[in-house]
């Protein structure tokens, strides 16, 4: 497997379809850049995550756009310690 960063497109496949793909190749971790709001895609994103890296800068717009963000992440948290 080589050390350069690979670069997979989701749109295809679908995330679930890809990052399967990926664990076949041999590929051990996947890092996936989201867009700095909540939608129903970076909910399922966040439900398959094992770490959730949120990098925010500062400012009033980062700061109102990470509410919704980490409701998502809590969600997550109470399912998967119900589950």
């Amino acid at each position: 497997m080589p050390e350069t960063p690979l670069y997979a497109d989701v749109s295809k496949a679908g995330l679930t379809q890809t990052l399967r793909a990926l664990k076949q190749s041999g590929v051990k971790s996947v890092f996936i850049d989201t867009p700095p709001f909540a939608t129903i895609e970076i909910a399922a994103i966040i439900r398959m995550a094992s770490l959730i890296i949120v990098p925010v800068v500062p400012s009033p717009h980062d700061l109102r756009a990470i509410g919704e963000t980490i409701a998502l992440f809590l969600l997550r948290q109470k399912l998967v310690s119900s589950g």
